[in-house]
């Protein structure tokens, strides 16, 4: 990939101009460089890795039985096929339309490799918070589970059998133990791929404002008219492999963050589903202020979050530096 760069100055363009090329040589070396770089961290961490996946199957042979019905599935079978097939039809229709140019293997090579690299560490990324969404489900369903017991009329004569209220209690305690254990997995998982998703989605938001430039500029001035709709498909497919992942991890991020959360409004449920029972009041409020401490947040080194906000900041960004260049380019034009 790195030792076809060179042949990036001397292909051609349309619209060719000083910009284009800059920026193209600039985004196929950041593009390299960033996989040179996942590849070398991930070879350094890659011990902690196999650690993670350690903890999710001690996790799941200590709780599953008990606490995830029996499943440990990580998955949702149809959404994670279609997403990775969507992924697939993404590569194959910009490994297609790029071997229709004479020089279009250049492109792939510099440029294509490494963004279907940084895509599918995006995609692993989001599959790992989805199997970690999965597991706070079934913990909160377990939670609420607890509030269907019937609650006696402190008025009535009828008593508590006592041997519910401490298998209730026992109940809260081993869910809060595993929680606990699912909160150090998240904090393993989030603290390893930090640096790999900071550079990747910054990789990312530049391909997408200059594919977006590229449009723009031969929209405004093509050579012909049949070259305007083919730069905009390949464009188009081109924004997709790079905003496609991002949009599944800020979807899956954002999912993740509400089933976590969740789990308050769980435990105010049981809370009001025994209202004189002290033993299960303590337990339930101590699980409380421990969730109080300790907050889900996925965000690479607390810069920037990665739910669906994520979104809203990459689109100010692009529209802003979009301006930039256009107004670039009719300065360029007038010299």
């Amino acid at each position: 990939m790195v030792f076809a760069l060179p042949y990036l100055k001397d292909l051609p363009y349309p619209n060719d101009s000083f910009i284009i090329r800059a920026i193209t040589i600039f985004l196929a070396t950041l593009g390299n460089g960033t996989v040179i770089m996942i590849i070398i961290f991930c070879l350094i961490w890659q011990k902690q890795m196999i650690g993670i996946g350690d903890q999710l199957h001690e996790f799941d042979g200590r709780f599953g039985a008990k606490l995830l019905g029996g499943s440990t599935s990580s998955f949702h079978p149809l959404r994670t096929f279609v997403t990775i097939a969507v992924m697939i039809a993404i590569w194959t229709a910009v490994v297609i339309m790029e071997l229709r140019y004479k020089n279009g293997i250049i492109y792939l090579i510099t440029s294509g490799l490494s963004q279907i690299f940084i895509s599918w560490l995006l995609l692993q990324y989001s599959l790992m918070i989805n199997a970690l969404q999965y597991r706070f489900q079934k913990l909160n369903d377990t939670l609420l589970d607890a509030t269907k017991t019937p609650i006696i009329n402190e008025n009535s004569h009828q008593e508590r059998n006592p041997s519910v209220d401490r298998l209730i209690g026992e109940h809260l305690i081993l869910v809060k133990q595993a929680r606990t254990r699912m909160f150090n997995v998240f904090k393993d998982i989030s603290r390893h791929y930090s640096f790999p998703v900071l550079v990747s989605i910054f990789h990312c938001c530049c391909c997408i404002v200059y594919d977006s430039y590229f449009y723009i500029v031969t929209a405004i001035k093509p050579a012909t008219g049949s070259e305007i709709v083919e730069v905009f498909i390949e464009s188009l497919f081109w924004i997709l492999m790079v905003s496609y992942p991002i949009v599944v991890l800020s979807a899956s991020v954002t999912t993740f963050q509400v089933e976590a959360y969740r789990t308050a409004d769980v435990l105010y449920d049981i809370k009001e589903a025994f209202p004189s029972n002290k033993v299960i009041k303590s337990q339930v409020t101590n699980f409380a202020v421990e969730l109080l401490h300790r907050k889900v947040d996925i965000s690479p080194y607390g810069l920037f979050s990665l739910d669906c906000t994520l979104l809203r900041t990459i689109s100010g960004t692009m529209v802003t530096y979009l301006l930039f260049l256009v107004q670039f380019k009719a300065s360029e034009s007038d010299l």
